[in-house]
């Protein structure tokens, strides 16, 4: 046998009677029932008792109320009675799981009463927008005289729950229904709001209207609560700032609540239909071209302006080869006038429209109508993939933005990468690119995609992902006495293609003397793979020229000056030249050299060193730390 299924029922048991049912005398043989809804453990107050009503519990737990204000948000959930929402609160989920409520039956001296008007099959339906406080209902009755008023809950399918104790005579009368409902709508008020205005009620215990409306279609519905000390007493109405919408009559009724909430009688009603401005004008003319196109079968489409203070943009519709009618083919911004339309089948007949909205989805006549055929194609092409960052370090929020420039830009166009992510998604032209969370160093190959929905075009671009911490710019210099390269500034080499050592040395230091030939055989073995070395002499020659000053770096650097002729001179001062106070500046070394800045393609440096790189260790940790800026494995 199958396991035995749940089904919903209407609330049950003597705690799920309502207990305020009131019976109030307005006069002439008119009586308003008056009732709260009970449905124990329905605390995110939707009607049914299920496992999401442990929410309101988690979020308001250990929030008190004032007692005497049972009816609450928080009192809706305190099924404990203690007035405090806490774990006991659990029990009234549990005692009554599954119970379901969409309304209530009225019944006197035994007898059903019928619907007033809003749809449903029950007495009293249950509003579908409750918000957060227990539901209140009213009914009206004509009576003779007192009689045994009772209701009961029902749930969606029409069985009955519990029926309640009979109603007790209201201890006061109900507010005079509200008198003088005016409706009025003007550019003054503003588009998409209706304003209502009455005349003040005279009770002392009175203490809110409340405001009814429909549009016609949907039943009434209460809108706002509007406090009996307003002043100006007025409410205006803007559909809770969405607007109301244009050239709907919407009608309205108020009700006046004292403070036992004995709601009145309706007021009179005011129908009124909101001020809009006038739609905008049909963007003509509309024009469409296949000629002298350089994409895939495509069609350009054009149109005029649209009159409108208001304008939030276009619509063009289309009819396509063996259609009938136009259906919507893209939505455009105000300033766009001009569209693609590729990907068409040649030889085919494509007729186009276009109309205009505003922001108030107010929408314009269609234009005239515009044909053409697509009669040629012309393969895309993918002229460049750029990006402004290659090297980016594993784990990191460095970022990499790449774009794509191709003949036709209205293609489809995808990006995959063999490791790493896109932030914020992976197609158009431009996109950024994330590196991978965890890993070592590695190559990463970029691909993009071009689609017209006749061919395709791809084309890729490499980045380097590495395990060192971006230190931060490397400083530019161009205004410096240097030699070697003439008039060749640093920051030409900053072009996305080289890894770059920049040294800071001097004849005179020994420890410089001492790297020299690691920093050659670097040169040597990385040259051809896109490594410079650049070395920055202290201006300070001592006893030599600089002829005698080049022959010393050349013998004590196995050949560097003829291998790699990349130098400067810095500015005057051997501790205080410029180029050097402004690497010192980014790395906090004292003064002193030989120091050492690895750069990264990007001019980032990833890599520096004070004092002389010498030993296997210090030397190994170098190399691979080069080599791996270059994309090679470690050694």
């Amino acid at each position: 046998a199958g396991a035995a299924k749940a089904v919903s029922q209407a609330p049950s048991g003597d705690a799920n009677k309502p207990t305020d049912l009131t019976l109030v005398d307005i006069g002439e043989s008119e009586y308003l029932l008056l009732w709260h809804e009970v449905n124990v453990g329905d605390y995110d107050n939707n009607g049914s008792v299920g496992i999401a009503d442990i929410t309101p519990i988690a979020m308001h737990y250990s929030e008190t109320y004032d007692p005497e204000d049972v009816n609450c948000a928080l009192a809706l959930i305190d099924s404990s009675g203690n007035h405090t929402v806490d774990i006991s609160d659990i029990t009234g989920i549990a005692m009554n799981f599954g119970t379901s409520l969409a309304g209530y039956n009225v019944y006197v001296e035994g007898a059903l009463q019928p619907n007033q008007g809003d749809p449903g099959d029950m007495s009293v339906m249950r509003p579908a927008d409750p918000g957060s406080e227990r539901v209140s209902y009213r009914y009206s009755l004509t009576l003779g005289g007192l009689v045994n008023a009772t209701v009961k809950p029902a749930d969606s399918g029409g069985a009955e729950g519990v029926e309640s104790d009979p109603a007790q005579l209201g201890t006061g009368d109900a507010p005079a229904a509200p008198q003088n409902l005016s409706a009025s709508a003007s550019q003054a008020i503003g588009p998409g709001r209706i304003l209502l205005t009455w005349t003040a009620n005279t009770e002392d215990d009175l203490v809110a209207y409340w405001l009814y409306r429909t549009d016609g279609v949907v039943a009434y519905e209460k809108i706002a609560t509007i406090s009996s000390t307003t002043f100006p007493l007025m409410y205006t109405d803007d559909n809770d700032e969405a607007l109301l919408a244009a050239g709907v009559e919407y009608t309205y009724y108020l009700t006046a609540v004292d403070e036992d909430e004995f709601e009145s009688e309706p007021s009179n009603e005011a129908p009124q239909t909101a001020f809009f401005p006038d739609p905008p004008t049909a963007p003509t003319p509309i024009d469409a071209t296949s000629e002298d196109l350089p994409y895939s079968y495509c069609i350009e489409v054009s149109w005029g302006d649209s009159e409108s203070d208001y304008l939030d943009g276009y619509e063009v519709w289309r009819m396509g080869p063996g259609e009938t009618e136009f259906t919507l083919w893209t939505s455009t911004g105000t300033s766009t006038h001009t569209l693609l339309n590729s990907g068409l089948t040649g030889g085919e007949t494509y007729t186009y429209t276009a109309r205009a909205f505003d922001i108030f989805s107010q929408y314009s006549d269609f234009s005239g109508e515009a044909s053409a055929v697509p009669t040629s194609y012309i393969p895309m092409e993918i002229y460049s993939v750029t990006t402004d960052q290659t090297t980016l370090q594993v784990g990191s929020g460095e970022r990499a933005h790449l774009v794509v420039d191709l003949s036709d830009p209205s293609a489809d166009i995808t990006w995959e990468a063999t490791d790493g992510t896109f932030d914020g998604g992976d197609t158009g032209v431009a996109v950024t690119y994330a590196p991978p969370g965890s890993g070592g160093a590695k190559h990463v190959t970029v691909t993009v995609t071009a689609d017209d929905g006749i061919g395709e075009a791809n084309d890729s671009i490499e980045l380097f992902i590495t395990t060192l911490e971006n230190l931060g710019v490397a400083p530019l210099f161009t205004e410096f006495s240097y030699q070697q390269q003439g008039d060749y500034p640093f920051e030409n080499y900053v072009n996305q293609t080289h890894v770059i050592t920049l040294n800071f040395w001097a004849w005179w230091c020994g420890p410089c003397e001492g790297e020299l030939p690691f920093m050659a055989d670097l040169i040597d073995d990385y040259g051809a793979d896109g490594y410079d070395h650049i070395g920055v002499h202290l201006s300070n020659l001592g006893s030599k020229t600089w002829e005698e000053t080049e022959l010393w770096y050349e013998s004590y650097s196995d050949g560097l000056l003829i291998t790699w002729k990349d130098w400067y001179r810095d500015g005057p001062g051997s501790w205080d030249g410029p180029v050097f106070t402004m690497y010192r500046t980014v790395s906090g070394f004292p003064k002193g050299i030989p120091q050492t800045y690895l750069i990264d393609r990007d001019g980032h440096i990833r890599f520096m060193v004070y004092a002389t790189i010498s030993g296997p260790d210090e030397e190994g940790e170098y190399e691979n730390n080069v080599r791996e800026l270059l994309g090679k494995p470690p050694m």
